[in-house]
């Protein structure tokens, strides 16, 4: 054996090692995290790929809101329970309008809001329609501390759930900034528009 021959045989062992420590090291990925002990867990029945959105947040988001929003994604996504999918990505408002499965979450204010000819005077936040792709957010009329609130109910909308203006204390009602996770309510209005089974998905009994 040659001393070249051997010398490349002990380099190839050598990356050969460090390839198999650097796949050791990186961790299995999950569709659907474990779910926190105040979750009712749905069971789905059929396996399937699941329904993919992809979330645009506007970048003028500010640290500290991105974080609410994104706490809010992770939360309907545990609700989904890998039947459907939020997947965020980097604000792109083209990909977003060409996109008919995309939401888009707006930053604006209050001189500078589009309003809808349905809109209350005192409305802090709205989706385009119950399914719809575009949810604005003014931001100054919405204390910091109400960000996820705010968010999970417009994704709410986004998914399929409608308000319940006659009812309160639910994520859907209008004016409840407690919510911290998806209800059993807002949860089995999503699956009804969506065509999945109630028992499939996952709620947050807290």
């Amino acid at each position: 054996m040659t001393r070249e021959y051997t010398l490349a045989a002990g380099l190839l062992a050598v990356i050969g090692l460090a390839s198999a420590c650097l796949r050791a090291a990186v961790p299995e990925v999950t569709s659907t995290p474990a779910h926190p002990p105040h979750w009712i867990v749905g069971h789905p029945t059929v396996p399937s790929a699941p329904r993919v959105r992809t979330v645009y947040i506007d970048d003028d988001f500010p640290p500290y809101d991105a974080t609410e929003i994104d706490a809010a994604i992770a939360a309907w996504n545990l609700a989904l329970n890998g039947r459907a999918l939020l997947v965020r990505k980097p604000w792109d408002l083209d990909a977003a309008a060409g996109d008919p499965d995309a939401i888009a979450i707006y930053r604006t204010t209050d001189a500078l809001a589009p309003r809808p000819a349905n809109l209350q005077d005192d409305a802090i936040a709205w989706t385009d329609a119950v399914g719809g792709r575009f949810v604005w957010l003014i931001r100054d009329r919405i204390d910091y501390r109400w960000m996820r609130a705010v968010t999970l109910h417009e994704l709410g909308h986004a998914l399929g759930a409608s308000d319940r203006k006659d009812v309160g204390g639910l994520l859907m009602s209008q004016g409840n900034f407690n919510p911290t996770c998806p209800d059993r309510d807002a949860v089995e209005q999503v699956s009804s528009y969506m065509g999945i089974p109630a028992t499939d998905l996952s709620w947050c009994a807290q």
